[in-house]
């Protein structure tokens, strides 16, 4: 998936994509904005059947975890009400440069759910581990 195409998803579109990437087989809706997933086997103590997926676009607790299963990074941009997140490297010199990214959103659990749909579907793999 290509950058500005994760940039133009909704918050369900992004909640359905990361679904599918931590292996939800099919998803749906559930009246209003509930969705969601099912899931074949008990994965991250999820039982097997329908579950609720997780709003991580405006849940800083569910999207940090996603920052923590893909590797990201995430950044206030200074001076701004903006944050970046994306995969981020540094060497011993000091010297930073971003090998994804960086995602730029209104609030950190949309960068961090930006980017880790961003970093996945790159990856093309299911992160279940």
């Amino acid at each position: 998936m290509l950058f500005n195409e994760v940039m133009k998803l909704s918050n369900i579109e992004l909640r359905v994509r990361v679904a599918m990437l931590l292996g939800a087989t099919r998803t749906r809706g559930t009246g209003g904005i509930g969705i969601e997933g099912y899931w074949l086997e008990n994965d991250e103590g999820r039982g097997e059947g329908w579950q609720p997926i997780e709003d991580y676009p405006n849940d800083i607790a569910a999207a940090w975890e996603l920052a923590e299963k893909a590797g990201l990074s995430v950044y206030r941009v200074e001076n701004t009400n903006l944050w970046w997140s994306g995969i981020l490297y540094a060497n011993a010199g000091g010297d930073y440069w971003w090998e994804v990214g960086p995602v730029e959103a209104e609030t950190a659990a949309l960068a961090i759910t930006r980017a880790f749909v961003l970093v996945k579907e790159d990856d093309n793999e299911t992160c279940k581990d």
